[in-house]
């Protein structure tokens, strides 16, 4: 627990928002097709007051040379998004800056993942976690995307 050091000085996050002690791991995956296009998951509802703690993120193709280039988002939002489209609307937990132009992560290699320790505290209504990826990929393959969550 942090500790008020002085008077002065405003109360460290840990103080405003204690964590719950254990931690849970939620994951959202989808097998893509040979020939690319619009990819998308999402998790189940989780709490309404919760500590995202981690995103990792993992792409496979079938190996043999094949062609891959994958860009992607990592989402949150509110509602059931039931279309690639409506998951764009909402928040953006990865963004991703070119040039000062937001972009979504690119992949191009056939294995890949990534970890980002992010610590953000959500709070609302039951929140849901996702991800959005257009390919053109030319062999079938796997994206997952898993949210560690701290609840309470």
């Amino acid at each position: 627990m942090a500790k008020l050091v002085s008077s002065n000085q405003q109360l460290a996050t840990g103080v405003m928002y204690p964590r719950g002690v254990y931690s849970r791991v939620v994951t959202c995956s989808y097998s893509l097709g040979a020939g690319g296009g619009n990819f998308w998951s999402y998790t189940e509802r989780c709490s309404q007051n919760l500590w995202l703690l981690g995103i990792d993120v993992c792409f496979s193709l079938k190996p043999g040379g094949a062609f891959t280039a994958i860009s992607f988002d990592i989402w949150t939002g509110f509602n059931e998004p039931g279309a690639f489209g409506n998951m764009l609307t909402w928040r953006n937990l990865l963004p991703n800056y070119f040039r000062g132009q937001l972009t979504p992560w690119l992949v191009d290699s056939e294995n890949w993942q990534m970890h980002r320790d992010v610590n953000i505290r959500l709070e609302g209504i039951g929140r849901r976690f996702g991800w959005t990826a257009i390919g053109s990929n030319t062999e079938p393959g796997y994206f997952a995307a898993s949210f560690q969550i701290s609840e309470g």
